[in-house]
């Protein structure tokens, strides 16, 4: 059935072993973000395949605006699985924090009378935090007393955790 798609009914078709149905939302298939309902399957043939007339529930950037109608080759449609994201700022089977560089920091916040309130030493943040983002999360994330167990290091390992 590489050809095109097996009309089963005016609501439903089969398109490389996939059944397509009128009323469903698919993902199209050169945006990984559009979706479009499929509003009827055609009874014509584009180029031996089957085309279904489908309402745009998105804008595209480049193009289609939700609401237009279109067309689409029944056999291109994929189906949707839920909430899907595309990759942006990561690679595939690489950490992201191993994406950022690291430094080691001081920590020592200060009260208005210039005592020293919070200090914590070697905390490893990344180098594009500013120090008062630094500041923020490592008071936040350090309970304990200074030098014991309870108050484990601050690092990329203790930033996966927190997420």
């Amino acid at each position: 059935m590489a050809d095109g798609a097996e009309i089963i009914d005016s609501n439903r078709a089969i398109a490389e072993g996939k059944q397509v149905g009128v009323g469903e939302v698919y993902r199209t298939p050169y945006d990984p973000a559009g979706l479009v309902e499929v509003m009827e399957l055609e009874p014509g043939e584009c180029h031996g395949r089957r085309t279904a007339k489908v309402l745009y529930l998105l804008d595209h950037p480049d193009g289609y605006k939700r609401g237009e109608i279109g067309r689409y080759l029944v056999d291109e449609l994929r189906p949707t699985l839920g909430l899907e994201f595309s990759r942006n700022f990561t690679k595939p089977g690489r950490n992201p924090f191993d994406e950022v560089e690291w430094e080691q920091r001081t920590i020592e916040i200060r009260n208005d009378k210039g005592n020293t309130i919070f200090l914590q030493t070697d905390v490893e943040v990344p180098t594009t935090w500013s120090q008062t983002a630094t500041n923020i999360v490592t008071s936040k994330y350090f309970h304990g007393k200074p030098n014991t167990v309870q108050r484990d290091p601050l690092n990329r390992e203790r930033y996966s955790a927190m997420n």
